[in-house]
């Protein structure tokens, strides 16, 4: 029988971290034009038989397409540019005059909404940091007059940073296309 084997499995993992260490030895075994642009990049699909079984005991065949790592490497990019804007936005909303989050927990809670929605949690590093602005009221209620006292009040804001992570782009990157 043959199916594909599932992301979640030890296998997996483990084959796709080697792939970034040490590329595997790849045999072509399909090379045609590209079926939606016939002037792009040609459609390849290669294998790779490593020496060790699945846990069963089952061989395992690893295919790597070249259009898929293509489309692969495309949606990724798309996706973190698009988390960018949306963390973006999120801190503008945070410098505003009233932002809707105050706490940490709601921050957090809404970046990771954010990250998941786009499916780019291992790629963006975030990073949230607390600064008091200071804010002036009045003591007493009523109109400012000429003998009008305020008390100064600190303000907690909250910043958010965030910066693309090279280091698992890059382990992706590496075995994008392969299944």
């Amino acid at each position: 029988f043959i199916t594909v084997m599932p992301r979640s499995r030890i296998e997996d993992g483990a084959f796709r971290k080697h792939i970034h260490d040490t590329p595997p030895t790849w045999v072509l075994e399909r090379d045609q034009p590209n079926p939606n642009d016939p002037s792009g990049p040609r459609d390849q699909w290669l294998t790779h038989r490593p020496t060790i079984p699945s846990s069963e005991g089952w061989p395992i065949t690893w295919v790597h397409s070249t259009l898929l790592k293509l489309k692969q490497g495309q949606r990724r990019t798309l996706n973190v540019t698009r988390a960018t804007q949306e963390l973006n936005d999120l801190q503008r909303k945070l410098e505003g005059p009233k932002p809707r989050l105050n706490t940490k927990a709601d921050i957090i809670r809404k970046t990771e909404a954010i990250l998941a929605a786009h499916h780019v949690k291992p790629f963006i590093t975030l990073t949230l940091e607390r600064f008091e602005r200071p804010e002036y009221r009045q003591t007493k209620p009523g109109r400012p007059g000429p003998h009008t006292t305020y008390k100064r009040v600190a303000k907690t804001k909250w910043t958010i940073h965030h910066q693309p992570n090279h280091d698992a782009i890059t382990l992706a990157h590496a075995s994008d296309g392969s299944y």
